[in-house]
């Protein structure tokens, strides 16, 4: 009975830690982003005032200003997979 009210114990608080960690990340996420978007607009003038007339480096600087949030944001999706669901019972029969 001890053991087992031990490994509960040891597997809500991994679960906690788990939540954490994810709320931490995703915290990062929405500052970093904010941020990014904020200065969107200082980064363009930036480079403008760099005499940096290359429309093509424009291109590529806006799809980075898109891209970077939509891959975190896939990855803080497969983050939260992970700490609100653990390890999925089709991972560990798939590899064990």
């Amino acid at each position: 009975m001890i053991k087992d009210s031990s490994s509960k114990y040891s597997r809500a608080k991994l679960k906690v830690e788990r939540i954490k960690k994810f709320y931490e990340h995703a915290l990062l996420f929405l500052v970093v982003n904010v941020v990014l978007f904020w200065f969107k607009g200082e980064i363009f003038a930036f480079f403008l005032d760099q005499e940096i007339h290359n429309s093509e480096f424009y291109n590529w600087l806006a799809l980075n200003i898109i891209f970077i949030p939509v891959i975190w944001g896939v990855i803080l999706l497969i983050h939260a997979n992970y700490a609100f669901l653990g390890s999925s019972k089709f991972w560990k029969n798939k590899f064990s």
